[in-house]
């Protein structure tokens, strides 16, 4: 006899109740709040959630991510998904992620399809122990439930650093593997608005265990307002589904729209320099209507005089939380390891390791991950700070081979980069001590002499032999004498006698012996000189400077600019771009 096959259920069984009971309704049943195309509330009380994924129990282990979930028991009305990624040791210790869901705090699940597929993601990612929290929904719970449920939930997991909780039943993943110095919060949407009042709650209110949050993730963060900013409605604002969801989850709320929960930008709302945390990541898209708004609040926050620092992340061509809706994108993946990865961590290890540290750092990685630090270094890092840090990796031949044949490559070549290290550097074996033989320097002289001005057109050999085979130092001292000597500097010779590449290559050559702090000291000015700044070279003679002569550069600077090389960086640049290059250049 044939067996029949049911087909896995892709609906939740409440969504099914839902449905159920709207085919038994009369037509005469009126519809109260209709927010279409996400949820419809009728006279009755009932309501039909449109959007939105069904439920989906715990992993014991996730096929794609290896990573671990169960779920758990906060207090009768709240309750929580705890992800894990694989453990390295059984005494491993991870950071820990306090996450609340997205859904205009009346849609979605920490249960649903989409968040356990995107925080299983994340967790792989960031190796973080998450804690996605289950939140009481509008319009059955108004807000501030949400927000309650929220907090007590962070109680709750900062509770197992409590050493006075002796009658707490600790969660064991949480107790023996969570690092309570490593503490962030963040979420998506509502829930990054949940975070941001959050993270204000924590500024005035201490946790249990006197624990501190490290960190906030606020990704399309749900904030609003009456008056509109960037691309949000400027007609009909009320008709709007943002301002109308607020209205539907929060009634009470007092200035409606303008409530600071909602619009921290308004007048009176708690001032930004009170957020409990040292950091904020805010994401946003660039289609997103939210995003106008999460970028003034992005600058609010650094004009508030808060004392932590933000970096603001805008993905071109996406819309409202796209790598939760297709986490198998490019732009997805990608804004995922940017959750994971905290750069903060990676700059101060290595940007305070020398040369010979950051080789055996590299050998030990590898023998323990069996993976290549720097190819997941490029991986997890993203922009200016990823390519300083790439460069910062080798050991200074291959770094300088790699400027090389950066330079000598792609479409644009930069001859000024690689004569600085090709031409300067390693065009000849030769002496480079500090001793100099006069009379060799005076001969030279005389050979460049009859080489160039005393003769109708140059002999370039004589000058690529002098200027490739001999060493700083004594080029210094034949410039010296064939000014002595002919009353006529060097420089001004190679001007009126050669052209072009040859004649910028022996220059860059001769300053670089004269004085190479100088001479770096004025490429970094330049580069940070009027509208913009050329982070290629501000990158290269950082890095490849650092070990060798930075504190002359810097003292050049200052003399010759009349401010130091540190402020002009950090006026430059931001984020963990600006906190690697400081460490590099060291203290003022």
């Amino acid at each position: 006899m044939a067996t029949l096959t049911i087909p896995p259920v892709l609906t939740s069984p409440r969504d099914d109740a839902t449905q159920l009971y709207r085919a038994f309704k009369e037509e005469e049943d009126e519809v109260l709040i209709d927010l279409s195309p996400d949820i419809i509330q009728y006279t009755d009380g009932t309501v039909e959630r449109l959007f939105g994924s069904p439920h989906v129990p715990p992993s014991p282990e996730d096929p794609t991510t290896g990573v671990s979930s169960k779920d758990t028991t906060i207090s009768p009305l709240i309750s929580a998904r705890l992800y894990i990624p694989k453990l390295t040791h059984p005494t491993q210790t991870l950071p820990i992620l306090v996450y609340y869901h997205c859904g205009g705090f009346c849609l979605e699940s920490a249960f649903s399809f989409l968040h356990h597929r995107y925080i299983n993601l994340l967790s792989a990612a960031s190796g973080a122990l998450v804690i996605s929290v289950e939140y009481r929904l509008a319009p059955e719970h108004p807000l501030p439930a949400a927000y309650d449920d929220s907090w007590e939930a962070l109680k709750w997991v900062c509770s197992h650093a409590d050493l006075n909780q002796i009658h707490f039943e600790k969660d064991q993943w949480i107790a023996n593997h969570g690092d309570f110095n490593r503490v962030y919060i963040g979420g998506d949407s509502a829930g990054a608005n949940i975070a941001h009042n959050i993270a204000l709650r924590v500024g005035s209110e201490p946790l249990p265990g006197n624990v501190k949050i490290l960190g906030a993730i606020l990704s399309h963060p749900y904030f609003w307002g009456s008056n509109p900013i960037g691309n949000e409605p400027k007609e009909d604002i009320e008709q709007s589904l943002s301002y109308r969801t607020w209205v539907f989850v929060y009634p009470t709320a007092a200035g409606g729209i303008d409530n600071p929960m909602i619009n921290p930008l308004i007048d009176g709302a708690p001032s930004l320099s009170g957020l409990g945390c040292s950091k904020i990541l805010i994401c946003l898209a660039e289609k997103d209507e939210l995003t106008g708004r999460g970028l003034v609040y992005a600058e609010k926050v650094k004009k508030s005089g808060w004392k932590g620092e933000v970096e603001v992340v805008e993905v071109e061509g996406e819309d409202h939380c796209f790598h939760i809706y297709d986490t198998e994108t490019e732009k997805a993946r990608n804004l995922i390891k940017r959750f994971g990865c905290d750069t903060a961590a990676v700059v101060n290890i290595l940007a305070h390791r020398d040369a010979t540290q950051r080789s055996l750092i590299a050998q030990e990685y590898r023998a323990m991950y069996s993976e290549d630090l720097s190819k997941r270094l490029a991986s997890e890092l993203r922009g200016d700070v990823e390519r300083a840090i790439l460069l910062w990796m080798p050991d200074p031949a291959v770094r300088d081979a790699t400027i090389v044949r950066q330079a000598l490559s792609g479409d644009f070549i930069s001859l000024k980069a690689a004569t600085e290290l090709l031409l300067a550097c390693v065009s000849a074996i030769r002496y480079e001590g500090p001793e100099v033989d006069r009379a060799m320097a005076e001969h030279d002289a005389k050979s460049l002499y009859k080489a160039g001005e005393k003769r109708l057109g140059t002999d370039e050999k004589t000058f690529i032999r002098i200027f490739s085979e001999r060493s700083c130092a004594h080029l210094a001292a034949v410039a010296a004498a064939y000014r002595s000597m002919y009353g006529k500097s060097l420089k001004k010779a190679i001007k009126s006698e050669t052209s072009g590449n040859f004649e910028f290559g022996l220059l860059t050559i001769l300053r670089c012996a004269e004085n190479p702090a100088k001479y770096f000291a004025k490429v970094l000015h330049k580069a940070m000189k009027g509208m913009g700044t050329n982070d290629s070279a501000l990158i290269r003679v950082i890095v490849t400077r650092a070990e060798i002569d930075m504190q002359y550069i810097k003292a050049e600077y200052q003399k010759k600019y009349g401010k130091t090389l540190n402020d002009a960086v950090r006026s430059e640049t931001s984020s963990h771009y600006r906190t690697f290059l400081l460490a590099l250049l060291g203290a003022s």
